[in-house]
């Protein structure tokens, strides 16, 4: 077993995937802790304030915390020091809150720590889009399938299913809207600054 002070709650922890760490995230908020699992030595990820929710990227090489003020930080899980700042979210947050969930190669993050379902392009740290629509005090959730993200979100008594295969977004962006995208829109919802090029050849 593993021991720490017992006046600490512990809020929610997450593992990497090859079971060897662990970051823990206590209820007082005072550092979030990772954890050899190997040597039980436990390290403060005491990088930032106020952490209600972390977990390890998909290649073990970073965390991703989510802050009570509403931004969002990447660490080095080696070194434990401050990679960069996420585009963050729109409010402060509650402290019950779901850790980031990614998809399998690790270019999107999701979480709903506000309420509201987002997605991330991670290497940029860009949001992508807006935030997925939902019925107001609806529960949005989001799963890392096999080969996918997966996101439902509640809306008119339904429920929606998100098709997050990057590789299809420009063809269904395409069939809907019957023309290319402006630059702005293309600038607004891509994963990161790039130069224009039109999105629907033949239209």
């Amino acid at each position: 077993d593993i021991e720490f002070h017992s006046d600490r709650s512990m809020l929610v922890a997450d593992f990497d995937d090859a079971g060897e760490q662990a970051v823990i995230v206590f209820a007082d908020q005072d550092p979030a802790v990772i954890v050899d699992l190997t040597t039980l030595e436990a390290r403060p990820l005491d990088g930032a304030d106020g952490i209600v929710a972390a977990a390890f990227t998909p290649d073990g090489g970073e965390i991703v915390a989510i802050i009570d003020s509403g931004s969002i930080w990447t660490f080095n899980a080696e070194t434990l020091d401050p990679a960069r700042e996420l585009e963050g979210l729109d409010r402060t947050i509650g402290e019950i809150v779901v850790p980031p969930i990614f998809d399998p190669t690790g270019q999107l993050m999701y979480a709903d720590a506000d309420g509201s379902a987002r997605v991330w392009h991670l290497a940029s740290g860009r949001l992508i889009g807006k935030p997925f629509p939902s019925e107001p005090g609806g529960v949005p959730s989001g799963r890392a399938g096999t080969n996918e993200l997966r996101i439902v979100t509640p809306h008119d008594e339904l429920a929606l299913l998100w098709n997050l295969r990057v590789d299809e977004w420009a063809q269904i962006a395409c069939r809907a809207a019957g023309r290319n995208m402006t630059e702005a829109e293309s600038s607004s919802v891509g994963s990161k600054p790039a130069e224009y090029r039109e999105t629907c050849p033949g239209l």
